[in-house]
Order: structure tokens, then sequence, then C-alpha cells
């Protein structure tokens, strides 16, 4: 059986042109391609996919580039399309079987690999740290062989590639998992009596992170109680934004850092378990006991 030739550029690699890659293996299945890495015109003759190379974007052709004068276009919020995303634009739903989950996968990674790719700056880099994220283009980076390595680029593009696939795969299944637990969330929000705090049933296990940002979107929610795996409850502070550290009211902080009889002692809450020293979140082994001590933060 004859392979499909999937063509991008040699020498160093980026998240780009890797999960480009990665995607079209998930599209064509991995035993199916040939990839070759080169910036040799003739090269690019007979190939089935060209991605990040070319100067040329023409997806009827499955060309794949956005390094040409103009660009391959954007998104409505601005993001310009790098390889990663033009060939998720034109084969996401194809693979994922469903174009919002195609549009969430675009949004959790396909966007920041694409914007840092084309120079874009999603990050204000705090001042007093001067420090930038590390990002999954920075994972990428650092598969690069090393000076001195005997591992040739080949070898460490092919490790690369294997690994996006991995994490394509995961990313794809918490985006189908996630569709269904927003609805689930913002159910929960509409049906709250007091909607500065919004109580998760029982056995429902659901991430802070995802409910934090969830409600983070209603003017209301303060605090939400959730159930965790280990059947405790947890007291979380909602964040001022989505992804942010900053609490719409932070738990009181004589509780901060205190754990068991000590804080049982200072919220008079009998099966207290731990509060963070950050003050966003408060265990409890009851709901009941969670109740309290959010009520306690509510009235502090």
């Amino acid at each position: 059986m004859t392979k499909i030739k999937v063509v991008t550029h040699s020498g160093g690699f980026h998240a780009d042109d890797v999960f480009g890659v990665a995607t079209l293996m998930l599209l064509l299945g991995e035993e199916n391609v040939e990839v070759v890495r080169s910036r040799d015109p003739k090269e690019l003759e007979g190939a089935g996919y060209v991605l990040d190379t070319g100067n040329v974007y023409d997806s009827d052709k499955n060309l794949f580039d956005h390094h040409q004068a103009g660009g391959a276009g954007a998104r409505s919020n601005g993001i310009p399309y790098a390889s990663f995303g033009l060939v998720w634009k034109k084969f996401g739903t194809e693979i994922v079987g469903s174009q919002e989950v195609a549009d969430a996968v675009d949004q959790y990674v396909v966007e920041p690999i694409d914007a840092f790719d084309n120079g874009v700056d999603l990050f204000f880099k705090n001042e007093a740290y001067k420090k930038s994220p590390f990002l999954i283009q920075s994972i990428i980076g650092f598969l690069e062989p090393a000076r001195g390595e005997m591992q040739t680029r080949e070898e460490a593009f092919s490790e690369a590639v294997t690994m996006a696939r991995q994490i394509l795969k995961r990313v794809i299944v918490h985006a189908t998992s996630d569709i269904g637990t927003k609805k689930f969330i913002r159910e929960q929000y509409e049906k709250a009596e007091d909607k500065t705090l919004v109580v998760f049933p029982e056995g429902e296990i659901i991430s802070r992170v995802l409910i934090a940002n969830i409600l983070s979107e209603y003017p209301e929610p303060i605090y939400f109680i959730r159930y965790h795996e280990d059947r405790t409850w947890q007291v979380v502070c909602v964040t001022t934004e989505a992804f942010s550290f900053s609490n719409r009211k932070t738990l009181p902080e004589l509780w901060r850092g205190k754990n068991n009889v000590e804080l049982a002692s200072v919220t008079g809450v009998s099966d207290a378990v731990f509060c963070h020293r950050e003050g966003f979140m408060v265990v409890t082994k009851t709901k009941e006991g969670a109740l309290a001590l959010a009520k306690l933060a509510l009235e502090a």
C-alpha cells in the first residue's frame, strides 16, 4: 500500500508543525502516512499534504502554509491562523465528529499554538517576576536535540509528534466531555435558590477550575460547594473572571493555612478539615459542614 506523503519543513521544529502533522496522522492513520521534512520545492510535488512550508495556502489542494505575504487569514477574535490551525480548520470536525467539539479543541489548544507561532502574546508578563509561562511550545522546544546529543532532529521530531497525538486525543476527550459538563454547571446555577452560593450534588465529580470558570460568567456567585472524589466537601471561591487567580471574595484570613482541630476551633465547625493558605478553598467532611462554613464566609 502506497503511503500518503505529508511534507513539512526541515530543520528546527515547533508546536505548529508538530501538532499539524499529528492532526493529519489522526485523520489518516499513523500507519498510512509518510512524513517528509524538507525545504526542497521538488519534495512538495506529488505530496498529499503540505504544511508550514511552500508559501501557499490553498485548502482545496491541502496546502497549509501561513508564511506568505498577507498570511493565511485570522479567526473572528483576531488570532491569525498558523499551519496547525489551517489543518484543524479543514479537518477538525471530521476527526472529532462534531463542530462544537472541534471549536472547543481549537479554543483549548489550537488557538494558543497558532498565536505563539504568529508572534501574538496572549499573556501579560508579571513585571515583578519577569517570567514567561511554561507552555506546550516550551515542551516541544525542549524535545529538540541539545548540543552534543547524538539524537537526530528527525528522531526528535518523530517523538514530538507521538506526544502531540496523545495530547490531542486527551484534549478531544475533555472537549467532548466538557460540553455536557458546562451545560450541567449552568443548570445548577439556574436551579440555585441563593445564587451567591451554588451547591453541586453528591457524587458529581467536576473540575473545580471548570466550575469556577463557568460561574465567573454570572454576576452573583461568590462561592460554590462541590463533592470531592475522596468523599470530602469543598467550599471554593468563584474567580473574578475565567482562568484568574483573583477571587470575588477570598475566605477569611483567620482560617487560612489551618487544619483539623485548629480550623474547627476558629470556625466552630467540628468537621472542618483544611483551609488553603491562599484562602480559595476550605474542606470539610460533610455537606452540612461545608454549608456552615460557606454561610460564615458570606457573612464575614
